[in-house]
């Protein structure tokens, strides 16, 4: 089992730069700490996202690291004309030194397109041309496509990645048709929800894997075994009254930015969970004292039979001081269980 930090880096009363400071002492913890990844949303226009540019943010992540994979969860692939993207990879992989992943994904917000001009409807088949259109960008020596949304001619690719043939690509695991558009491009997966859920997609992830070989051969992915993972909020504290007591607030102000946009256009959709009773009840969210907290995850791990935990461990209004005691925590007497396993 390895451990990756994901971040939406959501809205404090504080101003962003504050905010940006604590994230990467977070994040330079983590690395100390022996996690392999971290990932950052991409959100905008809502108090859930205070990086609507994670290239950007990832930029001086990378700076201040130098073992720890740095990359996003996911880059809106809708949102990006495909030449300014392939060229953003190109400098990010070599600024990281060969460190950068790259998630990619629709988004799950419609609103959040469409403050851009887009049909949320479209969603998928941009998401799926404008894939196509970075790979072909990343992996040849110039660019022809011929599509639906773009058309391009004798486009020089200047620029290379670092790594070959491209970034190790991310996914968010869904419906049955998306693992397998995740699959055929040998995608590492992260799946969101209960145990039974999240096991569920893991096992359809593990069974269609080897049918897609040939497409992956073809694409020149080099991916064997990809992981497969599940996402949590989680939060340590010494004692699991203590946990409680600091979560249970900080869980209504990440709700509340969670559910911002779909509250003001009057809607609210079944996936965002409203309480923090809920959401342990569920395996979403993780609190409590070291030993609470090893038990629930090596529960999650056994039960959903997944290899990568990506876990938020910075949300709400649990502060930066609370967050490093947390990540402390973690690090002496959770991950060494997971470690000598």
């Amino acid at each position: 089992m390895k451990f990756g930090l994901f971040d939406h880096i959501d809205r404090r009363d504080e101003a962003p730069s504050t905010t940006y400071a604590g994230r990467l002492e977070l994040l330079c913890a983590a690395e100390k700490a022996g996690f392999y990844g971290y990932h950052v949303a991409e959100h905008h226009w809502t108090p859930l996202g205070m990086a609507p540019s994670p290239g950007i943010f990832l930029s001086a992540a990378i700076q201040r690291t130098t073992t720890l994979r740095i990359g996003s969860m996911v880059h809106l692939l809708p949102l990006y004309h495909p030449l300014r993207l392939i060229e953003e990879i190109c400098m990010l992989d070599h600024l990281s030194g060969g460190r950068f992943d790259f998630g990619v994904g629709r988004g799950v917000s419609p609103f959040e397109v469409g403050y851009f001009g887009i049909n949320a409807i479209e969603g998928y088949a941009r998401h799926e041309e404008t894939l196509d259109i970075v790979l072909k960008g990343l992996t040849r020596d110039t660019l022809d496509h011929q599509g639906h949304f773009y058309n391009f001619h004798g486009v020089p690719m200047e620029m290379k990645p670092l790594q070959r043939p491209h970034p190790p690509l991310w996914s968010g695991a869904g419906s049955p048709a998306s693992l397998a558009f995740s699959a055929a491009r040998g995608c590492h997966v992260v799946a969101l929800g209960p145990n039974a859920a999240v096991k569920a997609q893991a096992d359809t992830y593990r069974d269609i894997w080897p049918k897609y070989a040939a497409e992956r051969k073809e694409r020149k992915m080099t991916v064997e075994t990809p992981f497969i993972g599940s996402s949590l909020n989680i939060f340590v504290a010494e004692t699991d009254a203590e946990a409680e007591r600091i979560a249970t607030p900080a869980f209504l102000r990440f709700h509340d930015s969670l559910a911002h946009l779909w509250l003001k256009w009057r809607t609210k959709p079944s996936h965002i969970v409203g309480d923090l009773a809920t959401a342990r009840k569920l395996g979403a969210t993780v609190i409590g004292s070291p030993a609470t907290v090893r038990e629930l995850l090596e529960k999650r791990a056994s039960e959903t039979g997944t290899n990568y935990m990506m876990l938020e461990m910075a949300w709400g209004t649990l502060g930066h001081e609370a967050e490093m005691r947390s990540m402390d925590l973690f690090a002496k007497e959770v991950l060494p269980r997971f470690v000598s396993a």
